[in-house]
């Protein structure tokens, strides 16, 4: 993380609690492999792009079958909080 953080490294790998306490202005794309559990961690993830006000980007690569589990989460929770 340290080459990362003094900017000799431009590309790093990490899980989501990785970035949790970073703030580095000069992040400019954040690219998700899998959906977050919801959409304020989304947001949250996705907000450590560009913090320097320049144009930033959050990349989402999803699937099929991610959409059918979100689906099916959802569905789930509006169930439980509903009946």
């Amino acid at each position: 993380m340290g080459l990362w953080m003094e900017n000799q490294v431009q590309v790093i790998v990490a899980t989501n609690a990785f970035g949790m306490g970073i703030d580095k202005p000069n992040v400019k794309t954040v690219i998700h492999i899998q959906l977050p559990d919801n959409l304020e961690n989304y947001y949250q993830e996705v907000g450590r792009a560009g913090r320097n006000g320049k144009k930033a980007f959050g990349i989402l690569l999803i699937g099929s079958g991610d959409i059918k589990m979100a689906k099916t989460n959802f569905y789930q929770l509006y169930l439980i909080k509903n009946f």
